[in-house]
């Protein structure tokens, strides 16, 4: 069902593969619902957001939450003009002009159901509903090395190298070097 290259795509091979219309389902950020809906594209029409599928116990599946957070560090030299930015970014006007013009998802509640964003963006509803029903990733400092220490060997179960009980025991070990190694 899937092609073995799959496994190994980055977020813009696949994000292409889908948009020309040679997959059926595709993991990604908001964002590529634009490219999906534009003028020229393949599959135009033929798209929507969607929860990711449940687990095998019946639990409903749920995205990660992603951002872009703001702040203003103490060693700013100019800690009012930092913060006079940081208010004038989480606006409703900026925040309405970066939804409309970059394609990003709004911090603002409103604004997914504000009648000017919904005519250009009309899954903007359902995408509050999958973001307010996502989970955030991790907090650590360590999240992308975590990462990256333990998605080869779920690569590997998925391609079959491993079967995945050695994948889980070998990701348990290298995490445990890893963990041994940050405290």
């Amino acid at each position: 069902m899937s092609p073995a290259w799959t496994t190994a795509a980055d977020e813009e091979l696949s994000r292409r593969a889908f948009g020309d219309g040679h997959a059926i389902f595709l993991r990604n950020w908001p964002y590529a619902m634009d490219l999906f809906e534009g003028q020229d594209s393949a599959v135009r029409g033929k798209v929507a957001f969607a929860p990711l599928p449940g687990r095998a116990r019946g639990e409903q599946g749920v995205g990660s939450t992603g951002g872009a957070h703001l702040g203003v560090s103490r060693r700013s030299r100019h800690p009012d003009l930092a913060l006079a930015l940081a208010r004038h970014l989480t606006s409703e006007a900026a925040q309405r002009a970066i939804t409309l013009g970059a394609a990003l998802s709004p911090t603002r509640q409103s604004l997914y159901r504000d009648p000017e964003v919904t005519r250009d963006h009309p899954a903007m509803p359902r995408l509050q509903a999958l973001a307010l029903a996502g989970r955030p990733r991790p907090v650590t400092p360590y999240y992308l090395l975590l990462s990256a220490t333990v998605q080869p060997e779920f690569s590997a179960a998925l391609v079959g190298v491993k079967p995945p009980e050695r994948a889980i025991a070998d990701a348990g070990t290298r995490l445990a070097y890893f963990l041994r190694a940050v405290r």
